[in-house]
């Protein structure tokens, strides 16, 4: 049996042999990063590119590239599994996401039809410019958007589709806007009223009496018996569109003389008491006319997205999703 002498000293050769092979270990290691770094040294070192190439390789793929590269996803994803005019709509039906990429891909067609005449461009550039710091650019068809600094360029680039979108609406739907105006003209009045919305079918019919019969003043009973929001403004509100008003409250209201209480209507849940104060007709003021003109590029789009006609520019069936997305 070993003595504990052998033991140690069988011990203390084992830690030198270690020691000797962790040694040997590291300077093989260190040899070698040695050798590495004199062969990347010797390697050549590429040029940076020019600032054109640069330039280049950060403008965004065109339309064509965009959709095409779509086109290409789409098939490998999802296989066509309709056929005929509707197998569009109906992928564009089943996954929103791809509706909303579609419906900005027809905005941007839309936005690349218009041109803008240089004379045109300075009171452009000024709105598009608006409040940011620099100069706008001389020409509008030069590339610009990839002369700013990346910061501005998405504001930029939004503020440049919606001027263009606008030029758009303009120029397809001008000629029918008094047109749609007229035949939307009761929706796009104004009214001011007051309300008072009820749980109880009893005390609103109690309240309706005391208002006729009592002379009750309204605007005090809101603020006692009210159970909705129109209790703090003592029952009185807007003004409202008349077309933005649940379709109950738009058509008694329609109905009512200025200062006549209407009898105690339902709606949802509600029992409510209506008095007209004031009715506003619309006036086709710049503002007006710019919202219509986006309503009805809304419609449209609604309806090409749906695969139907659009019913105020049949042009954009030319651009439709199924150019976009050609059947397989």
């Amino acid at each position: 049996m070993p003595s504990l002498h052998d033991a140690i000293r069988e011990a203390r050769g084992a830690l030198t042999d270690l020691s000797r092979r962790h040694q040997q270990r590291q300077q093989t290691l260190a040899a070698r990063l040695n050798q590495l770094q004199h062969q990347l040294r010797a390697l050549p070192v590429p040029e940076a590119p020019a600032p054109l190439e640069r330039a280049a390789a950060a403008q965004p793929a065109s339309l064509e590239q965009q959709e095409a590269e779509l086109v290409t996803w789409l098939a490998r994803l999802e296989p066509a599994t309709t056929t005929g005019d509707q197998a569009v709509p109906a992928l564009l039906e089943r996954h929103p996401t791809l509706r909303a990429v579609v419906r900005q891909q027809l905005l941007a067609r839309l936005a690349a039809e218009v041109h803008i005449d240089p004379a045109d461009w300075p009171a452009v550039a000024a709105e598009l410019w608006q409040g940011l710091p620099g100069s706008a650019p001389a020409d509008p068809h030069g590339p610009w958007l990839d002369e700013v600094p990346a910061a501005l360029r998405p504001l930029l680039e939004e503020r440049w589709l919606q001027l263009r979108l606008q030029r758009w609406c303009a120029l397809a739907y001008g000629a029918k806007l008094e047109t749609y105006f007229q035949d939307h003209a009761d929706a796009l009045a104004q009214v001011v009223f007051s309300m008072i919305r009820l749980d109880s079918q009893g005390t609103a019919l109690e309240l309706y009496l005391r208002l006729l019969d009592e002379g009750a003043q309204f605007n005090e009973l809101a603020r006692r018996f009210a159970t909705g929001d129109e209790r703090t403004t003592l029952g009185v509100i807007g003004p409202r569109r008349l077309g933005s008003l649940h379709p109950r409250l738009r058509t008694a209201l329609g109905r009512l003389a200025l200062g006549e209480v209407h009898e105690p209507l339902q709606i949802d849940q509600w029992f409510v008491l209506l008095r007209l104060e004031t009715r506003l007709s619309a006036s086709l003021d710049p503002a007006l006319q710019q919202q219509l003109l986006e309503e009805m590029l809304e419609q449209d789009l609604a309806a090409i997205l749906a695969g139907q006609t659009p019913p105020h520019a049949p042009q954009l069936q030319t651009i439709g999703p199924q150019r976009l997305f050609p059947q397989r």
